[in-house]
């Protein structure tokens, strides 16, 4: 029996105030609640780790974990919904990477911090694979069962499955309120992100508004409280599939199709590779090896995949073999396409409000104008002659061709 949606919706109340008050203070705030909020599951995922380790029965729930089923191997769907597990995980393509890097130096070391997180989150969803598993073997051993007839997909398994798990553990009120809290932390964390992501891109595309930060929060802050009170009611099981579905899954598949072609079709792989070269004083890596990552294998295999998605649509269902109605698929796809028209819209009204033939809009449109270039502070000139694009660390400055002139930034 789940808790009174009072509770619920008090515990919702509380995050909310912690996001909200958080990001009022500034980035510097949330940054050092998130010290507390992003070390913390891992205290509380060793523990249980541990705990499990000593069930009788954690054998059986590592091999079902880590022993594959060949034959699975072989379907499309395994992998899409793997590649589809990574796009959560690291956050790819939710904004959020953009926001957080955009307050770094202009020298930081981006590509290290980018080969940490993404190990990190390796080992973390792998450390993660084993508390649940081992759990859910000894819960399975406890009640005579297999493995697979208590492992639940989908948050199921964080709400159901493994708290269920957890109640069979003495004593069982310390083990549910450690875990509980670990995902209290991790949607904080979350929050964070979005929040601020959302905040960044409006002050940014609106500059007087970040005098009004602090009405902003407050306001988001309700709104967003008001939207996610259905989630917690008796049909909020319903409202969450809806949203998880339709809100997310087509929408960051295609956004990641759009930022690869974006940055290594039409701004050019050689480009990107100058800037990353004139911030870290080195090129990334090998380099020919993620050139052919970022400009071939991104923007084709996520393509390949939001295709196959699409091609292989399956409605969600309420219950194994019902679907939901007709009305709110209706929804969800008016909540895809209120993600996804925006890009195409952009690019339509950017290119009929150019001047000059088709091939000349094109041109234009995909042409830096004279305020791009590196954020570090200098002075933009035109450039003279080949010998000013010595950097100041050594490294060729990449021109900048802005309105037919080249600049450079020393």
């Amino acid at each position: 029996m789940g808790a009174p949606i009072w509770q619920l919706a008090l515990c919702l109340l509380l995050g909310w105030i912690i996001v909200v008050v958080c990001l009022i203070k500034g980035i510097k705030s949330s940054g050092k609640v998130v010290y507390f909020t992003a070390t913390f599951p891992y205290v509380i995922l060793i523990i249980l780790l541990v705990r499990g380790c000593l069930l009788d029965g954690a054998i059986d729930g590592v091999k079902y974990f880590i022993v594959p089923e060949w034959s699975k191997l072989a379907t499309l769907d395994v992998w899409a919904a793997a590649a589809g597990q990574m796009f959560f995980s690291l956050s790819v393509a939710f904004g959020g990477i953009l926001m957080f890097g955009s307050y770094n130096k202009f020298k930081n070391n981006v590509y290290g911090d980018a080969l940490i997180i993404s190990s990190m989150d390796l080992i973390t969803s792998i450390i993660a694979g084993f508390v649940v598993f081992t759990n859910l073997g000894g819960m399975a051993k406890a009640i005579g069962v297999s493995v697979q007839d208590v492992a639940k997909g989908g948050y199921g398994l964080a709400f159901v499955a493994y708290p269920e798990a957890l109640s069979k553990l003495p004593p069982n009120q310390l083990w549910s309120i450690l875990f509980f809290f670990m995902l209290f932390t991790l949607g904080l964390d979350s929050q964070f992100g979005f929040l601020e992501t959302t905040l960044v891109c409006i002050q940014d595309e609106f500059p007087q508004l970040r005098k009004y930060k602090t009405h902003m929060c407050i306001g988001f802050g309700v709104a967003l409280y008001l939207i996610a009170l259905p989630c917690i009611t008796n049909g909020g099981d319903y409202v969450v599939t809806l949203l998880d579905f339709f809100g997310a899954d087509f929408s960051v598949l295609f956004i990641a199709v759009c930022e690869s072609i974006a940055i290594m079709w039409v701004y050019g792989v050689k480009r990107f590779m100058k800037d990353c070269e004139y911030m870290l004083g080195h090129a990334p890596r090998p380099m020919y090896f993620w050139a052919f990552c970022w400009s071939v294998c991104a923007p084709f295999l996520t393509g390949a995949l939001f295709l196959y998605r699409m091609i292989k649509f399956k409605s969600p269902e309420i219950t194994k073999g019902v679907p939901y109605p007709l009305f709110a698929r209706g929804i969800g796809f008016a909540l895809t396409a209120l993600v996804l028209i925006p890009i195409p819209l952009t690019f339509l009204y950017t290119f009929f409000t150019a001047k000059g033939t088709v091939f000349e809009r094109l041109r234009t449109i995909t042409t830096p104008d004279d305020t791009w270039g590196p954020n570090d502070g200098s002075m933009k000139h035109r450039l003279v002659n080949t010998v000013e694009m010595v950097a100041k660390h050594g490294i060729d400055n990449p021109e900048v061709v802005a309105k037919g002139d080249v600049y450079t930034h020393l």
